[in-house]
């Protein structure tokens, strides 16, 4: 089973801050003591003293009382360009209305916090409260209600990047390499945690606790204030981690730290280690605030009394369209356990890949099949060295004339056999024109951790006991020779018209970037094994498997089709007998009514025909065909 990490970074924006500037200060500290080597060799005579001279200072500065920090927005947000800070300061706006016109308040300091400088404060309001409880003004009875609880000291204002607050996720994140090969950073708008997937590296430090147990000394190293989860599912982990809510969420709602009730249990832990197969009851007494859905469905929610995790898991599925977002209902199923969520991993500093050259070149396809072998051989090796699979093959071939060819295979699931990457590349490669001699080949694998290997059959070496991964292999081939685009997969929806209550995706996804949904490697065992469906998708249904492209009229309203026949295809069918009407009505929220009585129908001809008539203009159709 899947077992997620979530790591929490509290007040991450002035965690964040602090973490930057302490990295640019140790390059510089490392760029001094390099020049102070230098000088020391010079002058060996003054070793002692010029050590002794470069000790002193810093213990200085050391102990000299850190300022305050309140971090706001700038008045020109328009700086901000990329696509990931446009998203951090659309959400900090529908947060907080006041941003849209004005700087506010991102996040400060606990003693600035304590003493009313809020997240969502407006700059001009922060600057008047620093300026009345600042420790250069003393205070009088006017200021006895707003008199701070500790001693302030000079307190920096500095404006809120959101790009900055990304990159140092992802820099912590290569500090975590050593616990997860897969960590990616939280998809939320303004994120504060990273996601790694430690499904089978526990028994690699002892159990699941010793592994979040040493990756707390590591952020604590780091000067770093973390709180960590482990459980079954990205969403699991992120609620415990986050029990009140996005930190934003958290401080527009909660004006004071949250009070735990008599017997109940107090999340605020620094880690937290959920059973497997435990999350679902665990999560029943969280608040909504920890689903991680928009703030509209959180206050529409709160409006109809669902304060609960476990009011909302338990509200009837169908209803929800009616009452919350899709994006909304799409956080309710992955609580459920109903959808998975894939980590959008982050690339490694020291990726797997691997380089050929060659002065002379190769030409034609069979001698750059000798190429992929090569390459996929080297990979692979490192492939079992750090025990991980291979996901995506991507080769680059840079021809004489410069021009660079992508051959670019995906799989379902985590491969790490040459064998399967060699197949996969060269059945690619026949759908490429190589006209021009190939000079270099670089190939980069995307990895993610091995599946759990199953036992193999006792009588045949070959023969796996769940077909699945045979089905798997065969999904493979399929997407790398016909594109990934060719091969599909059903999925149920929501709508009451037969036409639109399949929904066909890819397998597999071409740009390896699915964030929502169900994973590509779950799909194999649910169309092998569909006792693995959930019970909400097991629901029977007279219709039949074929239907019609669209609905052939066959008679008018005037007309009755079950008493004096109709025709259809050249051909006139009489009705024997008809089990029905089976009434099909949208619900007042679709946007296309749909209102229609169905009627399964024998005819004398043999032939078994699913009718309706619509009872919005009374003409009946046929719509399917029962085999």
């Amino acid at each position: 089973m899947r077992r997620v990490l979530c790591v929490r970074f509290l007040n991450w924006p002035i965690q964040a801050h602090h973490f930057t500037n302490h990295s640019n200060q140790k390059v510089d500290s490392q760029q001094q003591e390099q020049q102070q080597q230098q000088q020391e060799r010079n002058d060996a005579s003054t070793k002692a003293s010029h050590s002794g001279d470069q000790q002193t200072p810093s213990a200085d500065l050391n102990d000299s009382p850190p300022h305050e920090l309140i971090l706001y927005t700038e008045a020109q947000q328009s700086s901000h360009r990329t696509s990931d800070a446009i998203k951090d300061h659309r959400f900090l706006n529908h947060v907080f209305p006041s941003a849209r016109s004005s700087p506010v308040v991102v996040a400060s300091t606990a003693i600035v916090s304590e003493n009313g400088v809020r997240p969502g404060l407006t700059l001009v309001e922060a600057r008047s409260l620093e300026s009345e409880t600042g420790a250069s003004k003393p205070f009088t009875k006017r200021h006895k209600s707003r008199s701070p609880k500790k001693p302030i000291g000079p307190t920096d204002f500095v404006p809120w990047n959101p790009d900055v607050q990304r990159q140092a996720l992802k820099d912590i994140a290569e500090k975590l390499r050593q616990f997860a090969p897969l960590i990616a950073v939280d998809t939320t708008a303004i994120p504060d945690c990273l996601l790694l997937d430690v499904t089978g590296c526990g028994p690699l430090f002892g159990g699941e606790v010793p592994l979040a147990e040493r990756l707390l000394k590591v952020t604590s190293a780091a000067n770093l204030d973390a709180r960590l989860a482990i459980s079954e599912s990205v969403a699991a982990a992120w609620a415990f981690t986050h029990p009140s809510g996005h930190l934003l969420h958290e401080a527009a709602a909660a004006k004071h730290r949250r009070q735990v009730a008599p017997g109940a249990a107090d999340w605020d832990l620094p880690l937290i280690v959920i059973p497997q197969g435990q999350a679902e009851t665990w999560l029943a007494e969280l608040p909504i605030t920890s689903g991680r859905l928009p703030m509209d469905d959180i206050q529409l929610l709160k409006r109809l009394g669902i304060v609960t995790l476990k009011q909302l898991c338990h509200l009837p599925q169908d209803d929800l369209p009616s009452r919350i977002s899709e994006e909304g209902r799409l956080k309710v199923r992955q609580l459920r356990g109903l959808d998975d969520e894939l980590l959008d991993a982050l690339p490694e500093a020291n990726p797997v890949q691997s380089i050929w050259v060659s002065e002379f070149g190769v030409k034609g396809k069979e001698h750059i099949k000798l190429v992929f072998q090569v390459l996929v051989e080297d990979v692979v090796k490192q492939l079992l060295v750090r025990n991980i699979g291979a996901i995506k093959a991507t080769c680059d071939l840079k021809t004489e004339a410069g021009e660079i060819l992508t051959v670019e295979a995906n799989v379902v699931r985590p491969v790490q056999t040459e064998r399967d990457l060699l197949e996969l590349l060269n059945l690619k490669l026949e759908t490429i024109r190589l006209r021009d001699t190939v000079m270099t080949a670089k190939m980069v694998l995307a990895t993610a951790p091995l599946m759990v290997r199953r036992q193999q059959d006792l009588f045949h070496s070959e023969q796996q006991i769940h077909p699945e991964e045979e089905l798997t292999t065969m999904i493979n081939r399929l997407s790398s020779r016909l594109s990934a685009n060719a091969v599909l997969t059903a999925q149920k929806t929501s709508s009451s018209a037969p036409e639109q209550a399949i929904q066909l995706d890819p397998i597999v996804n071409p740009e390896d970037k699915i964030r929502t949904g169900r994973t590509a490697a779950s799909i194999p065992q649910r169309l092998v094994d569909p006792e693995s469906v959930s019970p909400a998708s097991q629901q029977t249904t007279s219709m039949p498997i074929r239907l019609l492209p669209y609905a052939v009229p066959i008679a008018s309203k005037t007309e009755h089709p079950l008493k004096h026949g109709f025709s259809w295809d050249g051909n006139r069918y009489v009705v024997l007998s008809a089990v029905g009407p089976d009434r099909i009505q949208s619900r007042w929220w679709d946007e296309e009514a749909v209102h229609r009585d169905y009627y399964r129908v024998t005819t004398t001809t043999g032939p078994v025909l699913w009718i309706f008539q619509s009872l919005t203009n009374r003409l009946w159709y046929l719509h399917g065909v029962f085999d």
